[in-house]
């Protein structure tokens, strides 16, 4: 009997914690993601050492950005950290948000490397289509830099939050790299010169918008557990906020502490 107890109740965490983590109640397993990039199709790219390496999506997409509709749009995908909607040319080193001509979503535009292991993932859901760049390189710097976008068509529910159609998340892994590079661009910007970045972002003084420096800037205002939420503000805009990637599920886990210790009492 002992013995079927101990090996139940491990059985049974287990189990609690892969059907929390399928049904989006447990946040992924990879720290500071809201998607896991085991969960993803990795795309085949060709390096390109003299200009911006791109690759397509697998898959067509629609939705909104600035208010601007598109649909069935095959997304184009630069490994220097963004997303190009249709009409944004290659870009390999970062520019003001608005001024760079097109529809690019950027959660991390520099002029990155590519090493052994980088991959450019794709996700696919109900609701939602991501991108996790994964172990871009850094001239100069052993640090190998994770990070993703997440664009909503629809209401979904992913690592215990809920979002809505229309918007747009950034996710990040180990920034520590950040203090090494001279600049990089986060944000929002379409082809009409909209631009929407990061609380403290913009080069004091200047137009520069989405540009982020850590010598002038200070650090990326995003924390080690937490993501960056742009949600549509019914006038053509996007309201940002930081939003965190809670732990593990507390009540699952307690259920299964619970089951745990009802069995060892009888």
């Amino acid at each position: 009997m002992k013995t079927t107890k101990s090996t139940y109740c491990p059985g049974f965490v287990r189990f609690a914690s892969a059907v929390a983590i399928a049904c989006g109640t447990l946040a992924p397993a990879s720290a500071a993601l809201v998607l896991d990039p085991a969960s993803g199709l990795e795309l085949a790219f060709t390096p390109d050492l003299n200009e911006d390496a791109q690759v397509n999506g697998s898959q067509t997409i629609s939705g909104s950005l600035f208010g601007f509709g598109y649909a069935d749009m095959v997304p184009t995908i630069s490994l220097n950290g963004y997303i190009s909607l249709g009409s944004a040319p290659p870009l390999m080193d970062p520019m003001r948000l608005g001024e760079s001509g097109g529809d690019r979503i950027a959660p991390l535009w520099f002029d990155f490397g590519v090493g052994a292991t980088t991959k450019v993932i794709e996700h696919t859901g109900s609701g939602y289509y991501g991108i996790t760049w994964q172990a871009l390189t850094v001239p100069g710097q052993t640090d190998l830099v994770t990070f993703q976008a997440i664009i909503f068509s629809g209401a979904a529910s992913i690592a215990g939050q809920s979002f809505l159609a229309g918007d747009i998340v950034f996710s990040y892994g180990d920034l520590s790299f950040y203090e090494f590079v001279p600049e990089v661009v986060i944000g929002l910007e379409d082809i009409a010169g909209s631009q929407a970045g990061l609380p403290t972002s913009d080069f004091p003084g200047t137009d520069l918008q989405g540009w982020h420096s850590h010598d002038v800037t200070g650090d990326i205002p995003v924390g080690a557990d937490e993501f960056v939420r742009f949600r549509p503000d019914g006038s053509g805009n996007y309201g940002i906020t930081l939003e965190t990637i809670p732990e593990p599920s507390t009540s699952l886990l307690m259920a299964a502490g619970l089951a745990c210790l009802w069995r060892r009492r009888r």
